[in-house]
């Protein structure tokens, strides 16, 4: 009788172990799973250049800078504005430019160089930029550094 119960133990998924308690004691300890291999680390310079896309986005950049500048009354001081634009396809302005670095300052200097850059950036509006590229040129940081 023991012939056929142990295949249809076998079949239902339990071991010899749980048949006979004196099979448990003798039954060989699991054999632990290799370890995956794990690649080495890749090695990053400390100083990386600029990646393809952020290197087109800069030349987006420098093609909108080269249109806004002839709008662009320097104020008296030096000091450097970064604006965050947002562009239509037809490089109309979505939403006003916003200060990147400073928000609400009391400086009057700084006040002068936002609202210059702002003005500038409306007074050039609509911008010519490659509509095929719009989706990198769409949001757009720009730098005003008068000096």
């Amino acid at each position: 009788m023991r012939k056929h119960f142990v295949p249809i133990a076998l079949i239902a998924g339990l071991s010899g172990a749980l048949l006979n308690p004196c099979l448990a004691q003798s039954a060989p300890a699991p054999t632990p799973a290799p370890a995956p291999h794990i690649p080495p680390p890749i090695s990053i310079p400390d100083t990386p250049g600029p990646t393809h896309f952020q290197m087109r986005h800069q030349s987006h950049a420098s093609l909108f800078m080269q249109q806004v500048d002839r709008c662009w009354k320097r104020p008296g001081t030096r000091t450097v504005v970064r604006l965050a634009v947002h562009l239509n396809i037809y490089g109309q302005l979505v939403e006003p430019p916003r200060s990147v670095d400073q928000f609400n300052s009391d400086n009057p200097q700084i006040r002068d160089a936002i609202v210059a850059a702002t003005n500038a950036v409306y007074a050039c509006a609509p911008y010519k930029l490659p509509e095929s590229r719009y989706r990198e040129w769409a949001m757009l940081n720009l730098v005003f550094d008068p000096r």
